[in-house]
């Protein structure tokens, strides 16, 4: 047993006039062409979850709708909600006006019921792409709107009878719009960027740990990896996140099962009790307390400091043998130059 779509309604926001225009979309390529929003919409895995304000309007609205599924309240609760949204992206456009322009496109609003289990519903809401729409009256031209990216931004509502019991939010954008998920839904995050940042990397870690036991090289450098990545990005996105930490990584352990260490990396963020988002704005500060800055000492007059992560980068340091004694090379860079020249002996020469 599948699903039944209850509501399919598509507004073009208008946000110059502040108008919406709604259409029928109840048969023939109307009908295709939503359920394909549909699909791709509940289809998004990089997705936030997220809990309401204790007095959210729109889920008020929502749940009207499920009260009453009558075409007189659906058409009016629905428009409510075009309105409303063109009315926070207005305030939002008129702030960030001179930096860029919010993206243009319509609401879809679709209400899903089980068949298997009456009690359960989903209320999706999608923010969707225009841009190409050559007839906005014949929907035999609507298909043709662009696959890639069709759907901007999403958040689907899931219910039990009366009850919400989840809210997921999408935004293809690096960062969550802050005016869909706070201004228009009114949501509050249920895990917070530094725990989220946090618990990514102390997950990644004990999870290595326990599948590279005996093989050091491989341990270090896989971590490293996972390091660099949220040094270097500001968002978090989970699958971006595994491929970069095994994606064209050769072991160093013949007998390393790369492939099975990377799905269970990737099983265990999904899954983890710690309640790990798949996207989310990287806490830099919690970066830097947990891998960044660390003393090492080398003999007894000399003690380095590693600053980020070195263990996989032999172009800035590396070790070697000279006999029976062990040595660092560490590049050092041009404004430190003085410092070569101190410890530089005349005799010296570089291979």
């Amino acid at each position: 047993m599948g699903n039944t779509v209850v509501i399919r309604k598509l507004h073009f926001l208008d946000r110059i006039n502040k108008q919406i225009d709604d259409r029928d979309l109840t048969s023939g390529k109307g009908i295709e062409y939503t359920d394909s929003i549909i699909e791709e919409t509940i289809k998004q895995q990089n997705t936030r979850e997220f809990d309401t304000q204790s007095d959210s309007s729109v889920v008020n609205h929502i749940v009207s709708i499920l009260r009453d599924c009558s075409t007189e309240n659906i058409q009016s609760t629905c428009g409510i909600l075009a309105t409303r949204l063109i009315e926070k992206e207005a305030i939002k456009q008129q702030k960030i006006e001179k930096f860029r322009d919010l993206q243009k496109g319509g609401l879809f609003q679709s209400l899903i019921k089980s068949d298997e289990d009456p009690s359960k519903s989903s209320y999706l809401f999608a923010k969707i792409d225009f841009s190409s729409v050559r007839d906005e009256v014949n929907f035999e031209y609507l298909c043709k709107l662009p696959d890639k990216h069709k759907v901007f931004k999403s958040c689907i509502f899931c219910f039990t009878d009366l009850t919400l019991e989840s809210v997921h939010i999408y935004d293809s954008s690096p960062q969550l719009a802050s005016y869909w998920w706070q201004d228009y839904f009114e949501l509050m995050p249920i895990v917070d960027n530094e725990m989220n940042t946090k618990n990514v990397l102390s997950e990644t870690r004990s999870i290595i740990n326990q599948n590279t036991k005996n093989k050091q090289a491989d341990r270090k450098a896989l971590f490293n990896r996972a390091a660099m990545y949220m040094e270097q990005h500001d968002t978090f996105v989970l699958e971006e996140y595994i491929a970069s930490i095994f994606g064209g990584y050769t072991p160093r352990s013949e007998n390393l099962k790369l492939d099975a260490l990377r799905d269970k990396l990737s099983d265990e963020l999904k899954k983890s009790v710690k309640r790990i988002d798949r996207q989310f704005t990287i806490h830099m500060d919690t970066v830097k307390r947990m891998i960044v800055e660390k003393n090492v000492t080398v003999n007894d007059n000399v003690e380095i400091t590693l600053k980020g992560c070195v263990d996989d980068r032999p172009d800035l340091i590396k070790s070697y043998i000279d006999g029976d004694d062990k040595y660092l090379r560490v590049k050092i860079a041009n404004e430190y130059s003085e410092l070569f020249d101190r410890f530089r002996s005349k005799d010296a020469q570089i291979e």
